[in-house]
C-alpha cells in the first residue's frame, strides 16, 4: 500500500509488517499508516502488533512476587547503616 498524508509518503506492507517510515519495524506496533492500510484491506491491525504486547505476556512479565524494600527504621543488620566516607590523608 502506498500511503499518503500532507507531510509524506509511506510505503506499508502489512504481510512483511514493515513500513517505509520504519516506526513499525522498529516498535512492532502499527504505525498510523500501516493502521490505515490495514483499514482500507478490512484486515484487523490488532494482528499485525507483536506478541509482546499481549496480555498473556504482560501477566507473565509482572507474574513472580516484588518484594518491597523495607524502611530504615525496620531494617536489621548493616544493610541500612550509614556509610562514612574515609578521611582525607594528605
Amino acid at each position: 500500500f502506498e500511503v499518503r498524508n500532507s507531510a509524506h509518503t509511506s510505503i506499508v506492507d502489512l504481510e512483511s509488517k514493515r513500513c517505509t517510515c520504519r516506526e513499525f519495524d522498529i516498535d512492532r506496533i502499527p504505525c498510523s499508516p500501516a493502521i490505515a492500510a490495514s483499514c482500507l484491506s478490512n484486515f484487523d491491525f490488532y494482528l499485525l502488533c507483536s506478541e509482546y504486547y499481549s496480555i498473556m505476556l504482560w501477566s507473565l512479565a509482572y507474574a513472580g512476587r516484588i518484594y518491597p524494600v523495607p524502611d530504615q527504621n525496620e531494617c536489621r543488620g548493616t544493610c541500612c547503616e550509614e556509610k562514612k566516607r574515609p578521611k582525607k590523608t594528605k
